[in-house]
């Protein structure tokens, strides 16, 4: 069974697999078709624990095909690219290494689509273990990180990151591996590469005495192996300046130096425990820009003022893009002296689109007397720690039930780790949290009144420095967390995809349901409910027959919290990988990520197909569904219907009948029992057809059923 779902992973999911496998029925053989993965969206930020109660085993045992692929083409991995005048408005050409490359097809990014180009192995097929593209890169794309995923007909793989830039950009040059034959190098570049286990990368810049160069690497903020370090020697092999970790920079290096003679001057890079290989890209820009290690606020309205954080510089682009997304924004020197309309030497930073823009604390406020105040309707604040020891106080007014204030900074680029202490007006603190898990703070505590809070924001290391900020959410209603383990999904053309999603209620007991943005034609969503004993979900995806499409799509809770305040709040799904410390995944950056790819592949063996997905009953009384099953010519065995695990939580009272269908139709009855009670719910049904050496499971469309009373 094990060889048959390696077909459909990748070296993202090991953890998943193994996970899985777990809870995977003991059958000699199992086969799935294209799996799914997912992530998502909307007007606010999340950050949803993902603990091991978290995912119900009903859904793994009925979802490996779901989870399974995990967002990567039949084994296909991106292990880096290397691209070449990938700038805005210039026809780029963009190279991906790895493996099980031979399917893929196209090279998607949210701004343009590149086609692979005809790069044939000797054999005359397409190489597996480099894929080339080209295409053109829009004149308003705002340069700096940006997603990337490959997909062909079969499927699409999980997020990859690579960087745009506005600096000429050179081919990685040859001879950098000593510094005898150090490559010499124009001093306004860039370039991708890749580090060799033990061999550090040597290069050559000629300055004249009082010349200054900046000098940055990505790596580990696009998700590289390699932790870097940067050195400058001097033409005599002094070391003038050395740089490993930059604070903001989730261990990137960036450095400015000046020539203090004239000369040839050796810039050093390499891995920080000399390591190396095919993981170990890395993207270097050198030129007159300024150093920026991120900006303030973090998370906040694309348009709105945001400040740079490093060298003195003013904005000059910002990524217009809808909330749940990063942006893209770049910085301007003060000095105007090298910049140019084809080279503006801009730094990069990005950020988090929200709804609204946070309340900023202002400063003095290190005391309750001295608050800063969040108005009630404010659901964001942002702030900074400037000293040592510094605390900042919000006040905050709120209504007794719920509350729960969560931090995000080392998701956000932040290198700071915040505490946050609740008080009450009478100087009594209610609560208090440090780190959530392996995530930022998250405080909750029921309020036993109306009236005004005070949150206290402190430093657990007490460090400072104006990088060290921190981003809160603030739900005065309770909190819906929506987790996803994947983030692509597959769904097979005519037939339906199945995509794992856990469930976390903080004070909200009321029913939600799921809904889904932005999906294209040909792919539809269908309702779910969640209820106040779930513990995880199923949301289900159909496609039409015969569909090419696919698109980035958002999932979000809604919930309307009750009659006295109607108002509908929603909640953003965020994808979550399951780390397994005994197979690592890959690294990658601290992120949050609601972007959820889905795209049609090719069609099922078999999928099943309720002729209603509405259902309508009484306590005591029956509905009948019809079945529709489509087949292949060699699925001859019966499908048989049924709860994906009938251990997990089912709708109180509700009873379905034994169904196997021989043919192409069949029917489902469902019964509602004396103590059904009344509401809407959701049932998450799987069809399996078992052959003489195969097992199919395929997910189907989920039925709703609506309880009421006689």
């Amino acid at each position: 069974m094990a060889d048959r779902i390696m077909q459909h992973t990748n070296d993202r999911s090991p953890a998943v697999l193994s996970w899985l496998l777990m809870w995977a029925p003991p059958t000699p053989h199992f086969r799935v078709p294209p799996g799914r993965r997912i992530a998502a969206p909307a007007g606010r930020l999340s950050r949803c624990a993902f603990g091991t109660e978290t995912v119900l085993r009903h859904v793994l045992i009925s979802l490996c095909a779901a989870v399974i692929a995990a967002g990567q083409v039949f084994g296909q991995t991106a292990d880096r690219a290397e691209s070449e005048d990938l700038a805005p408005g210039h026809t780029a050409s963009i190279r991906v290494f790895g493996s099980g490359l031979g399917k893929v097809t196209r090279l998607w990014t949210p701004f343009a689509e590149f086609e692979r180009t005809a790069e044939n192995s000797a054999d005359g097929k397409l190489s597996d273990q480099a894929a080339a593209f080209s295409g053109i890169v829009p004149a308003d794309v705002v340069p700096g990180i940006c997603r990337y995923r490959l997909f062909g007909n079969v499927a699409a793989t999980g997020e990859r990151l690579l960087v745009v830039d506005d600096l000429p950009w050179i081919a990685h040059p040859d001879g950098s591996e000593s510094v005898a034959s150090a490559p010499l190098l124009p001093t306004t570049c860039c370039f991708d590469g890749q580090l060799v286990a033990a061999s550090p990368r040597f290069y050559r810049l000629t300055l004249k005495v009082g010349e200054s160069a900046a000098v940055e690497v990505f790596a580990r903020r696009i998700d590289s192996e390699a932790d870097p370090v940067l050195r400058v020697l001097a033409p005599g092999g002094r070391e003038v300046v050395f740089c490993d970790d930059t604070p903001g920079l989730s261990g990137d290096a960036q450095l400015r130096f000046t020539a203090e003679s004239d000369g040839e001057y050796v810039l050093e890079l390499r891995d920080v425990k000399h390591g190396g290989g095919a993981r170990y890209g890395f993207h270097l820009r050198i030129g007159q820009f300024p150093l920026i290690r991120g900006c303030y606020p973090r998370a906040t309205q694309p348009q709105a003022a945001i400040n740079g954080i490093g060298d003195p510089s003013a904005v000059t682009k910002v990524q217009d893009v809808p909330d749940g997304h990063d942006f893209r924004l770049t910085f301007a020197s003060a000095d105007k002296t090298h910049a140019s309309a084809d080279t503006p030497q801009t730094g990069f930073a990005h950020g988090f689109a929200t709804a609204a823009a946070p309340v900023a604390e202002t400063e003095p406020n290190d005391s309750q007397e001295t608050a800063t105040s969040v108005a009630a309707d404010a659901v964001a604040a942002a702030g900074r720690f400037d000293r040592p020891g510094d605390a900042d106080w919000f006040r905050i007014p709120a209504s007794a039930g719920t509350l729960c204030v969560t931090a995000h900074t080392r998701e956000l680029g932040s290198p700071a780790d915040v505490v946050l202490q609740l008080w009450n007006s009478d100087g009594k603190k209610l609560a208090e949290s440090d780190d959530n898990g392996a995530d930022d703070a998250q405080l909750t505590t029921k309020l036993p009144g109306n009236g005004d809070y005070f949150l206290a924001v402190t430093e657990l290391t007490d460090g400072a420095g104006d990088d060290r900020t921190y981003d809160l959410e603030i739900d005065r209603r309770g909190r819906l967390e929506l987790t996803f383990a994947v983030d692509v999904i597959s769904v097979p053309q005519g037939g339906t995809a199945a995509v794992p999603l856990s469930v976390r209620r903080i004070g909200i007991s009321e029913v939600a349901d799921v809904h889904v943005n932005g999906l294209p034609e040909g792919i539809h969503a269908h309702a779910l409910v969640l209820n106040e004993y779930q513990k995880s979900a199923v949301l289900t995806l159909s496609a039409d027959e015969k569909r090419n499409t696919h698109a980035e799509i958002t999932v979000f809770g809604r919930v309307t919290a009750d009659s006295e305040s109607p108002a509908e709040v929603t909640f953003p799904a965020e994808f979550r990988r399951i780390e397994d410390k005994k197979s690592p995944l890959p690294f990658r950056r601290p992120r949050i990520t609601r972007s959820l790819f889905v795209a049609t592949t090719s069609a099922a063996p078999f999928s099943v197909h309720p002729e209603k997905q509405l259902v309508t009953l009484t306590p005591q009384s029956e509905a009948v569904v019809g079945l529709k099953i489509r087949r292949d010519a060699k699925c001859t065995e019966p499908v048989v219907v049924a709860v994906t695990d009938p251990k997990a939580p089912q709708p109180p009272g509700i009873t379905l009948s034994d169904v196997s269908v021989a043919g192409d139709t069949g029917e489902l009855v469902i019964k509602a029992g004396e103590k059904t009670r009344p509401g809407t719910y959701s049932l998450d049904l799987q069809g399996t057809l078992t052959g003489d050496k195969t097992t199919l499971i395929q997910p189907v469309p989920t039925i709703t059923l609506e309880i009421v009373r006689p």
